[in-house]
C-alpha cells in the first residue's frame, strides 16, 4: 500500500495600482494596494476599486514558479465614461443628442448692446462638465408617448408646446426611468421638491448651457445672434416673425421670408453653429432654472450654475415663430413664467457624469 499526500500550490500575486484602491479576492476584502497575496494556483478573481473610479476586476491563475503581477491605472469614472460616450445617439424614444464639451463664455449683455434688457445680467461662466444636449425641440409624437398634449394641435413632428415647466421637467424624469438613469428632479405632483445636482439623468439645458450653445458653440467668437453679429437676419435663420406672419404676431421682420407663418416641423432650417437646430425661432424653450432678477457679484465666477434653488416662474430662452424684435432674436434674451404659452417648448439635455469630477 502506497500512501501519498497531495500539498496543495501556492503561488504569490503582486497588486499595484495608481492610485492606491481596495482589493477584493474572489469577493472577500483583501487590503489596498501595493500587496502581495499567496493564493492557491486555481482561477482567482481580483477586484480593484475606490469610490469615483471606474472598477476593475481581473482573473489569475497563480503558480508556484512565479510571481503573478497585476497592475492597474484606474480611470476615474468621468474618464472612463467619456471614453466610452459616443458625439451623437437616439435615445429610447427617438431622440438625437449631441456630445458637447463647453468652454467658459460671458453670458448676459452690456448695457449698450442694442435691445438688451435690464434683466441680462451679464456674467463670467466656467462650464466644466460635458454634456449632452438634443438636436431638436422635442416634438409631439416623442412627448405623447409620455402624456397626450391635447392643447397642442398639428403635426406629430412640430415641437410640443403648451406645457409648463412642471411637465417637460417629468417628462425628463420619465425617460430617465426608462433608461435606468438617476432622476434629476424630484416631484410632487406638479411641484418641484428639489433637484439631484449629481444625477446623470435627463433635464432641461441650464440657462447657461443654452446660450453658450446659441452664441459661442461651433463659432469662432462668441455672437449676439444666433446666425452671427450682424442684426439683418440672413436667410433660413430661422422660423421667426416674418412677412408671412403679419397679422399673426404684433411684430415682423421686413422682407425676410421663411415659409412658415406660424409653427414649423422641427429641422425644417439648416443646424446652426453649434449643430442644433432651432435655437433660433420656431418655439421659446423652458431651461432648468429658476427665473431672478438678483444681479450677481462683481469678479464672480459662475461654475457649471444650475440656477437659484427658489423661485416663482422659470426662465424660458429663445424667440419663437412670433419674436420680430431684435430684443428677442439675441441669444442673450431670457424671460420668466409660470404657467404655459403656446409658442413655448423644451429640449433635452444630460450630463455625461452627474458626479463630482
Amino acid at each position: 500500500m502506497v500512501s501519498i499526500e497531495l500539498q496543495r500550490e501556492v503561488g504569490s500575486v503582486e497588486v499595484t495600482s495608481q492610485p492606491i484602491v481596495d482589493v477584493k479576492v474572489n469577493g472577500q476584502v483583501a487590503g489596498k494596494t501595493p500587496l502581495t497575496l499567496k493564493l492557491p494556483a486555481v482561477a482567482q478573481t481580483i477586484e480593484l476599486s475606490k469610490p469615483g473610479y471606474r472598477t476593475i476586476s481581473k482573473t489569475v491563475t497563480p503558480s508556484a514558479q512565479k510571481t503573478v503581477s497585476v497592475k492597474v491605472q484606474l480611470q476615474t469614472e468621468l474618464t472612463a465614461r467619456l471614453a466610452a460616450a459616443p458625439p451623437q445617439y437616439t435615445n429610447s424614444a427617438g431622440i438625437r443628442l449631441k456630445l458637447f464639451h463647453p468652454t467658459d463664455f460671458n453670458m448676459g449683455a452690456p448695457r449698450s448692446e442694442l435691445g438688451q434688457r435690464a434683466n441680462e445680467f451679464q456674467r463670467t461662466i466656467k462650464l466644466t462638465k460635458p454634456f449632452y444636449a438634443s438636436l431638436h425641440e422635442i416634438t409631439k409624437e416623442q412627448y405623447a408617448r409620455f402624456k397626450a398634449n391635447g392643447s397642442s394641435a398639428g403635426a406629430d413632428n412640430f415641437p410640443v408646446t403648451s406645457v409648463s415647466w412642471s411637465d417637460a421637467a417629468a417628462y425628463c424624469n420619465w425617460l430617465s426611468a426608462k433608461e435606468h438613469l438617476q432622476p434629476v428632479y424630484v416631484l410632487h405632483s406638479d411641484i418641484l421638491a428639489g433637484v439631484n445636482k449629481s444625477a446623470d439623468g435627463y433635464r432641461l439645458l441650464t440657462e447657461a448651457e443654452w446660450e453658450w450653445l446659441a452664441r459661442r458653440a461651433g463659432r469662432k467668437t462668441q455672437t449676439i445672434f444666433p446666425w452671427g453679429d450682424k442684426s439683418v437676419v440672413p436667410p433660413m435663420s430661422g422660423n421667426i416673425s416674418d412677412e408671412s406672419a403679419r397679422g399673426h404676431a404684433d411684430f415682423y421682420v421686413p422682407k425676410y421670408n421663411d415659409g412658415h407663418a406660424e409653427m414649423a416641423p422641427v429641422g425644417s432650417f439648416p443646424a446652426e453653429p453649434s449643430g442644433l437646430f432651432d435655437l433660433a425661432g420656431n418655439a421659446g424653450e423652458w431651461v432648468h432654472d429658476y427665473y431672478s432678477l438678483e444681479p450677481p457679484n462683481a469678479g464672480e465666477v459662475d461654475v457649471d450654475p444650475l440656477g437659484p434653488d427658489y423661485g416663482d416662474a422659470h426662465v424660458v430662452k429663445g424667440s419663437s415663430w412670433r419674436s420680430g424684435t431684435r430684443t428677442e432674436l439675441r441669444g442673450a434674451y431670457r424671460d420668466g413664467l409660470n404657467g404655459t404659452r403656446d409658442d413655448i417648448g423644451f429640449r433635452i439635455g444630460r450630463y455625461v457624469y452627474g458626479g463630482s469630477k
